[in-house]
């Protein structure tokens, strides 16, 4: 995961935001495991524990409403409707709406793929996350995914 310039959050729905990866206060990963037979031409890796911190200016940021959106967030080349955070700050908000990340993926200047993380997911409930946990904090939004972890258990 070096060399990076953005980071691409994909969601459950194959939504995505793409962030560049300064935004990123924290992230760090316990029980990194290379995946072994990956297809794909960048290194696929899965963890137990993701943990994350993106910087925010301010409440606006976190203004998203998906039922206002015309289109979804990334999924096809044509999309009119950018995914980028530095683009269109409020949709940082996905985050808070739905808890649905499955990878964190790490691109190069021109948004290429260099190596994904696959996040850890309850097998509970195949739209929401249960192991996922985020917290507004003062200048940050805070994002936990942790292996046998339930959002209930706060």
């Amino acid at each position: 995961m070096k060399n990076h310039r953005f980071v691409e959050i994909v969601f459950e729905n194959l939504e995505s935001i793409i962030l560049k990866a300064d935004r990123f206060e924290k992230l760090s990963f316990d029980s990194l495991q290379k995946g072994e037979n990956s297809r794909e031409h960048y290194d696929v890796f899965y963890a137990d524990d993701v943990h994350f911190q993106i910087s925010t200016k301010d409440e606006s940021e976190l203004n998203y409403n998906s039922e206002e959106q015309p289109e979804p967030l990334g999924m096809y080349t044509a999309n009119p409707v950018s995914n980028r955070v530095h683009d269109r700050p409020e949709i940082l908000g996905r985050l808070l709406n739905f808890h649905d990340i499955t990878s964190l993926d790490f691109l190069d200047d021109e948004e290429n793929m260099l190596s994904s993380v696959r996040v850890p997911w309850s097998e509970n409930d195949e739209m929401v996350n249960e192991y996922m946990k985020v917290r507004i904090e003062q200048g940050y939004v805070d994002v936990r995914i942790r292996k046998n972890s339930m959002i209930s258990d706060e």
